[in-house]
């Protein structure tokens, strides 16, 4: 029998249950990631490359950021998080905040490389942030949706 413990004073939850959520929300977010990336990637990519980038490790993240096509991102990724919202409601910031991770950590990774590489960076993470809003709002809303539909 698997012991029961109990989580932040709440109910006895048995572990399996907790490792698989954990796993669960885990594999979410690595697509909360992926996709992020793909809805800023592709509307610039898709509506066509004024210039291309050049970049210590990630050229095609630097390149689609300076073309940024913000209306298209922004749509595609309130889609994204209304989706994450409604496959994971009591993790849904988390993985909101999954869908624009990558690209700070792609920033830290090209400024550990090439130190005068990023050196407005705290602008481009104001950037990144506000990439975050439209994800989050549409997580939230998921979130609300799926509460909504509980039986």
């Amino acid at each position: 029998m698997i012991p029961k413990v109990r989580i932040c004073n709440t109910a006895p939850t048995d572990i399996a249950m907790l490792k698989n959520s954990i796993g669960v929300t885990a594999i979410l977010f690595l697509a909360a990631a992926i996709g992020g990336v793909l809805c800023v990637v592709l509307p610039a990519f898709l509506s066509g490359i004024t210039r291309s980038y050049d970049a210590p490790l990630f050229a095609v993240l630097r390149t689609s950021v300076e073309n940024l096509r913000f209306l298209p991102t922004a749509i595609s990724l309130f889609v994204l998080g209304v989706g994450l919202g409604l496959l994971n409601p009591n993790h849904w910031l988390v993985l909101a905040v999954g869908t624009v991770a990558v690209f700070p950590v792609a920033a830290i990774l090209e400024m550990m490389v090439d130190p005068s590489s990023h050196n407005l960076w705290p602008i481009e993470f104001l950037v990144y942030a506000v990439l975050g809003i439209p994800s989050i709002l549409g997580s939230w809303g998921g979130r609300l949706i799926a509460i909504r539909l509980r039986p």
